[in-house]
């Protein structure tokens, strides 16, 4: 129920037995975002690669949700089996 807003490679930790661990929770928010918090989820715009942004990030910034997330997770895990992030032509 955390929307992580910041998902990509320099948040994952793979331990030498081989489970993942996600860090990085400094943009990190439970639940929908509240006009109040808008601010950080703009800084977490600001400073996300652009590849792991969802198309609805691009276009109207600061609008992180649960489903902003796994679109990040599916990039991420896109490169981790193919080495390159996806196209998007």
């Amino acid at each position: 129920r955390v929307v992580h807003r910041y998902l990509s490679p320099d948040t994952v930790l793979v331990g030498r037995n081989g489970v993942a661990m996600l860090t990085g929770f400094d943009y990190a928010h439970p639940g929908p975002p509240r006009p109040r918090e808008l601010t950080l989820g703009m800084k977490a715009y600001t400073y996300q690669p652009p590849a792991y942004l969802a198309p609805e990030c691009h276009s109207k910034p600061g609008t992180f949700s649960p489903a902003t997330d796994l679109y990040a997770a599916g990039v991420l895990f896109h490169e981790l089996y193919t080495g390159e992030l996806p196209s998007l032509e």
